[in-house]
């Protein structure tokens, strides 16, 4: 039998090739600069796209709004209707009450 002897894999560092543990600290900071580099390009290349769309959520809005106004203030007008409505009807009520008292006697 032939000794064959198996060597651990000690990873690399990209940044220096020296071989490092399981944590290389150059290797890390170098990532958050990426990460971070990553998010700002980000945020430039979609800040216009999200204005936009912002935009247009606010526009939106804007005509809900404007939608309620209109619908409340028809809701309004229809209270008062009904409620002149009901007056008149409760009138008419009484009267025909009394008509028929007095129809009775």
């Amino acid at each position: 039998m032939l000794g064959l002897y198996v060597v651990p894999y000690l990873p690399v560092c990209p940044v220096n090739d020296r071989v490092t543990g399981p944590f290389c600290f150059e290797c890390a900071s170098l990532k958050k600069a990426e990460k971070f580099e990553n998010l700002i390009t980000r945020c430039v290349w979609e800040l216009p796209q999200k204005e936009a769309e912002l935009e247009q959520l606010e526009k939106k809005l804007r005509q809900l709004n404007q939608e309620l106004y209109q619908r409340q203030e028809k809701l309004n007008r229809l209270k008062s209707v009904t409620f002149d409505l009901c007056t008149k009807v409760y009138a008419l009520g009484e009267a025909v009450d009394k008509e028929i008292k007095n129809w009775m006697l």
